[in-house]
Formats: structure tokens, C-alpha cells, sequence
């Protein structure tokens, strides 16, 4: 059996840390500049809205399959083959400058960008396991720290992408983030062991035994609690506002004057207000009794950033640079309000009906979250290229600003159902493992 130094411990977390940043980078350096490149080329917003969308779809098909038959398939082939394949799409992406035909361009935008949905899915639920594997009591510890380095790279890739396109054009963000992609795959295949051959040394710690037995929490459980399902309903709607955003904005920011590094100034901004308020958010969440309150703050902020952004087409303010910088700002610390919170309001409500708080309640939380990501990534990008195509940025503004003020109406009947009939007592009925 093959025992895990602390050398070597240090070696995995940087890096499965780094490639869990890089991957988000990929993920999303393209909104900066991709749509110039796009409409250069002739395509229309709902034509290059669905390149964003798709990357997102794809994952959100094929996570489930992989959790299913990634064990058979062997988490570290698995893990290997995924991040080998981010890195080579992202590489092989930039060239897709040098196709000028429209319809091999999209064509070709949408493969790469499948193709890195089933790598990230595949490598993210893959890595889960083999961390899971080896700290199975760390397990709270895993899941947040790689959402966070996950959420990281994916907050910060369109600055990136936009300083790095302002010095050396399409190619360069890709060369980059894919090459530093590729190197991080080849590391992975000499730093991460094979799960079957390592010594588990955390079981060795004493655990004492649990006064009662309590079920793990299951998708049905899930499915027939209005409390427990609405959080990720939240976080729909917080991804589907915030993928709009972050994919029909450059045309916007544009017509209102802004310069390439000021594109990546506004995606900076809302990355930065987003690592900045995130402990301070999540701290406040876990003091409170009522984390909703929360979500609805931050949906109602949301709904005042889709009034202001455009701005809406019956308010007489053009749009500036400077007003869609404080937009930037808004954005950033309204998705992260919501963002923070539906976790923390679904894990409280699974501990307050009694689920056990182990390994298979963290994957139901945290699987959920994931489809929440995908899915609001997919539709945001997807419905708005066509709402722009047809309404234009401004008027698609409307739809979002309704969408947040039902939202916040369906929050705050929650809260004041939840004051009216506070829970008691719960019960877990039977159950069965999904």
C-alpha cells in the first residue's frame, strides 16, 4: 500500500488547487472579446450567446453520467484524460481566429466548447473522489475549497482574457490558460495517486459513535421539500442573471465607449467584489438565523442592477462607462448574496429535519449546486443572445428585472410561511437512496 507523505499531501493541494483555478479561467475568458470576434465574423447574438451557453450544457448532461460510471471508468483515468483534454481544447480555441468562414467558426466554437463541459465534469467529479478517498474526514474542508479556487478562476478568467487579447489578440488568452492547462495535466499524472493503492491514515482517528442513527439526505427528500429545493431554484436564477450579464455585455460596454482594457476592468470589478465579499457574506450567513434574508437582498439588489445596467428603456440615462463600472460593482456583490446563501439555507434546513451531516448529504448539497451552476450558465447566455438579437441589450433588461423582482416575492413568502409555521420537530419519513 502506498502512504501519502506530507510532501507529497503539499504537492496535490497546490496542485489540484491550481487546476481547479485554470479550469475556471478557461471556463470563462472568452465573454471579454469572443462576441467582437463573433459579430467580426458575422454571427448574431443568439448565434454566439449559445457558445457560452453550451459549455454548461454539456456538462450539465454528462456530470451525472460520469458520477454514475466514473468508479468503473477509474477516478484517476478519469481525472488524467479530463485535464489533458481541457488544456488541448483550450489551445487548439485560439486558433479558431484563422477560420473565417461563419459557419465552421461557430461550428467549430461549439465542439471546443462542448468538449470542455465533459472534461470539466469529468475531472471535477473524478478529483472529488480521489479526495474523498484519502481525507474521507475533511470532507466539508474538499468540497468548499475547491468550489472556491473553481469560483476563483472563473470570477477572474474574463479579466484575464481581456488584458491578455488587448496584448496579443484571440490566440494569446488561449495559448496561455490552455498550455498552463496542459502543464498542470501532466503534473496530475505524476503527483496523484491511483485510490486503490493508497493508506488511508485518517480512519485511524477515533470517531465516536453516534447517539442515533440518522439517514444521509437523498434527491427524493430533495424533491418533496418546497425549503429544501428553493435554494437551488435561488441559484438558477442568480447564474441565468449573472451569464447574461457576463456574455452580452462587451457589445454593450462597447457601444457605450469603452476601450479593450476597460472591458476588463468591468469583468475585474464584479470578480473582485465577488473574493472580497465572500467570507464576509458567508460569516453573516452562518450568524443569522435566517439565511434567506440574505437572498432575497440579493435578489432585490439584482433586480437594481438590470434597472441601472442597460439602463431600462424608459429611464433617460444613457449608458456610460462609468455607470456600468458601478454596475460591475452592484453585480458583483448582489451574486454574491445569493450565491452564498441558497448553500448555506440548504444545508441548514437538511440538519434541521434531521439528516445525518456525512459524506452523501455533502454530495447531494454539492451536486445540486453544481446542476444549479450549469444549468443557470446555459440558459443565461443562451436565452439572452436571442432576447438581444430581438429586444436589444436594453430591453432585455425588462425580462431580468421581473425575473428578480418574482424571485424576491417567492423569497419573502418563504420567510414570513416560515414565521407563520415555524418547523417542529421533524420527522424523516422513509426514505430511499437515489
Amino acid at each position: 500500500m502506498e502512504t501519502i507523505t506530507r510532501t507529497r499531501t503539499i504537492l496535490i493541494a497546490i496542485v489540484v488547487a491550481a487546476s481547479y483555478i485554470d479550469w475556471g479561467i478557461i471556463f470563462s475568458v472568452q465573454p471579454a472579446f469572443y462576441p467582437k470576434e463573433a459579430e467580426a465574423k458575422g454571427a448574431t447574438p443568439s448565434q454566439y450567446g449559445f457558445v457560452f451557453g453550451i459549455v454548461h450544457l454539456a456538462a450539465f448532461v454528462s456530470a451525472p453520467i460520469f458520477a454514475k460510471y466514473g468508479n468503473r471508468i477509474g477516478p484517476k483515468l478519469l481525472y488524467n484524460v479530463g485535464a489533458l483534454v481541457q488544456g488541448c481544447q483550450g489551445i487548439a480555441f485560439g486558433f479558431l481566429t484563422y477560420v473565417d468562414n461563419l459557419g465552421w467558426f461557430l461550428g467549430l466554437s461549439y465542439f471546443l466548447r462542448a468538449l470542455d463541459g465533459l472534461a470539466d465534469a469529468a475531472a471535477w467529479g473524478a478529483i472529488l473522489s480521489i479526495l474523498m478517498k484519502m481525507w474521507p474526514n475533511k470532507v466539508a474542508s474538499i468540497m468548499s475549497w475547491t468550489e472556491l479556487c473553481f469560483g476563483l478562476g472563473y470570477t477572474v478568467g474574463p479579466a484575464i482574457g481581456s488584458f491578455l487579447y488587448s496584448v496579443g489578440g484571440f490566440l494569446l488568452p488561449f495559448e496561455i490558460t490552455g498550455g498552463i492547462g496542459l502543464l498542470i495535466a501532466i503534473l496530475i499524472f505524476f503527483v496523484i495517486p491511483n485510490v486503490d493503492n493508497i493508506q488511508v491514515t485518517e480512519s485511524k482517528e477515533i470517531i465516536p459513535e453516534p447517539v442515533e442513527s440518522k439517514p444521509s439526505l437523498t434527491l427524493t427528500a430533495v424533491a418533496k421539500s418546497p425549503k429544501l429545493f428553493m435554494p437551488y431554484v435561488d441559484n438558477v436564477i442568480n447564474f441565468v442573471g449573472y451569464g447574461f450579464v457576463e456574455a452580452m455585455i462587451e457589445p454593450h460596454l462597447s457601444e457605450a465607449g469603452a476601450t479593450q482594457i476597460q472591458v476588463g476592468y468591468f469583468f475585474l470589478i464584479m470578480g473582485a467584489l465577488y473574493m472580497v465579499t465572500t467570507p464576509v457574506i458567508g460569516y453573516t450567513c452562518d450568524h443569522i438565523k435566517s439565511p434567506i434574508l440574505v437572498s432575497i437582498l440579493g435578489n432585490l439588489c439584482m433586480a437594481v442592477a438590470f434597472v441601472f445596467v442597460g439602463p431600462l428603456p424608459w429611464i433617460p440615462i444613457e449608458p456610460s462607462v462609468n455607470l456600468l463600472f458601478g454596475m460591475a460593482a452592484w453585480i458583483g456583490f448582489s451574486y454574491t448574496l445569493c450565491l452564498v446563501s441558497t448553500f448555506s439555507r440548504a444545508h441548514n434546513e437538511a440538519m434541521k429535519r434531521g439528516y445525518n451531516d456525512d459524506l452523501p448529504t455533502y454530495l447531494i448539497l454539492s451536486g445540486l449546486w453544481s446542476t444549479s451552476f450549469y444549468f443557470g450558465n446555459f440558459a443565461g447566455p443562451t436565452a439572452g443572445g436571442f432576447l438581444v438579437e430581438y429586444l436589444d441589450f436594453r430591453g432585455s433588461t425588462i425580462v431580468f428585472l421581473a425575473l428578480y423582482v418574482m424571485m424576491t416575492i417567492v423569497d419573502v413568502a418563504e420567510l414570513v410561511f416560515d414565521g407563520v409555521r415555524p418547523l417542529k420537530d421533524v420527522e424523516i419519513e422513509e426514505y430511499e437512496e437515489i
